[in-house]
């Protein structure tokens, strides 16, 4: 893959990283709250996963900027990049699911709603790294092809 095809798809998925923190920030988790047993309230905890995720976007954004600009020359680099995106791309999903931080027990709640958007950007994100790192190879493109 060329150079410029590669950075526009780092600045595609750096763009949909701002959206997975705007998905976070905008849309959030429940804005109810729980009684204590002293009488006093918390909020719910898919608040703190969208929290969580907001940051973990920010992360991603700030590590797709510095993929684009340091990893675009050599084939390793494009490989460390799109796998650092994968991790990310992990521990968003893993915050969100019952195995992190969570969500509510009802599926009607606001949470879920966001929830879904967070794994439609992270599956569209999946796959343009999956393609970063399958094309990753900065050479292939000028290579002559094969002919019979």
């Amino acid at each position: 893959m060329k150079t410029t095809t590669w950075r526009a798809l780092s600045i595609l998925i750096a763009c949909l990283m701002g959206c997975i923190m705007f998905l976070s920030v905008k849309m959030g988790g429940c804005p109810g709250t729980i009684a204590t047993a002293d009488g006093g309230t918390v909020p719910m905890h898919c608040r703190y996963t969208f929290i969580a995720v907001g940051w973990i976007g920010l992360a991603g954004l700030i590590a797709t900027v510095v993929e684009m600009v340091l990893c675009a020359p050599t084939k390793c680099g494009r490989r460390a990049a799109a796998l650092i995106t994968w991790a990310i791309l992990l521990a968003v999903v893993l915050v969100v699911s019952p195995a992190g931080i969570g969500l509510c027990a009802n599926t009607a709640m606001h949470c879920h709603f966001t929830a879904r958007g967070v794994y439609a950007v992270s599956a569209i994100i999946a796959v343009l790294a999956l393609i970063q790192l399958i094309f990753s190879d900065p050479d292939k493109a000028d290579l002559p092809k094969k002919s019979l």
